[in-house]
């Protein structure tokens, strides 16, 4: 049971990845200022990370590949795939960004913004981190990590 509900959480943790992929930005939000995460990375690794009820349920490394590009503008494209039980969730395409402290705020012009905390940020090495609960289920809660290198 507890590897079926593992599975189900990081294909929750994949969904918020479908989520960050939409379309084209509807607003300006003015220049970024994180110098740090300004250019081309890699993603060199990614977590998914499920709870319930405040309990660790799982923790799984994810394949992953590709990349993700932030502009000093405060625009970026993102083209990385995470893979989870042989199944590819791609995150492609425009979106706009805006660091606020410890947070990067991403924001592809839809009605939702997703907020990737930032637990590492070192000018070769970026670590970010988005945490989401399931509507309809509040004791469940998915994480996904990703690790970013300087390309």
């Amino acid at each position: 049971m507890k590897t079926l509900k593992t599975n189900l959480l990081l294909f929750f943790v994949a969904f918020i990845g479908l989520s960050l992929t939409s379309c084209e930005k509807d607003k300006d939000q003015g220049p970024a200022s994180g110098d740090n995460i300004v250019g081309e990375w890699v993603v060199t690794k990614a977590v998914g990370t499920a709870y319930e009820s405040g309990n660790l349920v799982g923790t799984s490394e994810l394949p992953a590949t590709g990349g993700v590009t932030f502009h000093a503008d405060g625009t970026g494209e993102a083209l990385f795939t995470i893979e989870i039980d042989e199944d590819e969730f791609p995150f492609v395409g425009p979106f706009t960004w805006e660091d606020q402290g410890f947070e990067v705020v991403w924001d592809e012009g839809t009605e939702d913004e997703v907020r990737w905390v930032q637990d590492e940020d070192e000018p070769n090495r970026q670590v970010l981190r988005v945490t989401e609960r399931p509507e309809g289920n509040p004791d469940l809660e998915a994480e996904l990590t990703i690790t970013l290198v300087r390309s």
